[in-house]
């Protein structure tokens, strides 16, 4: 990456915690009685800066709001795991790089944290870490899906499927919640960074939901 980039991603947008030997990004902001905690999905080179339209209109609404750094969904594995390895060969080559057009970004962010975006997706988009972490995702939803499912309060958010490669999207996220006790499937006439897209909707829905609870 260029040496301007590595400027700009030189000090984190957060502070570092440890996590089992290894340093883990966190951010929060925001003041109120409640606490939630986003989880990025895969691939998402600065999760900070790319939930900023969500957690921008619930500051009033939150104590804490931390991004971790991965989350999956039911997603098309086999697509997913052809980009991984395509991505893996490429960056021995030197030749991976990504760039996010403005049109790509949150709208809420200024110029210059779509500089620090464009720079953590130079440096951190398909690195040896995040290529592994999806090699890995296989077993990990293995293990996931050999566990019972828990039966807790679910607000599913669900974009219309169509970017995401995988058939039946809808039904999939309704069968899974069918047997839990107190769940719900919102669906979204949008892409699958539903965040970027409706986030109002869904910020007045979380805010409903959780003071339900």
């Amino acid at each position: 990456m260029l040496a301007s980039e590595e400027a700009l991603i030189e000090k984190p947008i957060g502070q570092y915690v440890e996590v089992d030997g290894h340093k883990m990004n966190i951010y929060t902001e925001g003041e109120g009685k409640h606490t939630l905690l986003f989880l990025s999905g895969s691939g998402t080179a600065a999760p900070v800066l790319d939930f900023k339209s969500l957690y921008s209109p619930l500051k009033l609404f939150l104590d804490k709001i931390g991004k971790h750094s991965r989350a999956y969904d039911n997603w098309d594995w086999d697509s997913t795991m052809k980009k991984e390895r395509l991505a893996a060969f490429a960056r021995e080559l030197g030749i991976v790089r990504f760039f996010y057009s403005d049109s790509q970004l949150p709208e809420e962010l200024t110029d210059e944290e779509k500089k620090i975006y464009r720079a953590l997706a130079a440096s951190k988009a398909v690195n040896t870490c995040i290529i592994n972490e999806g090699l890995a995702i296989p077993d990990a939803v293995a293990e996931i899906d050999s566990k019972p499912k828990p039966d807790i309060p679910m607000l599913m958010f669900v974009s219309d499927g169509n970017e995401t490669g995988v058939e039946n999207w809808i039904d999939i996220q309704r069968d899974y919640i069918s047997d839990l006790t107190n769940a719900e499937v919102i669906e979204l006439d949008c892409g699958h960074y539903v965040h970027n897209y409706k986030q109002d909707i869904i910020a007045e829905k979380l805010v409903e939901f959780v003071e339900s609870l």
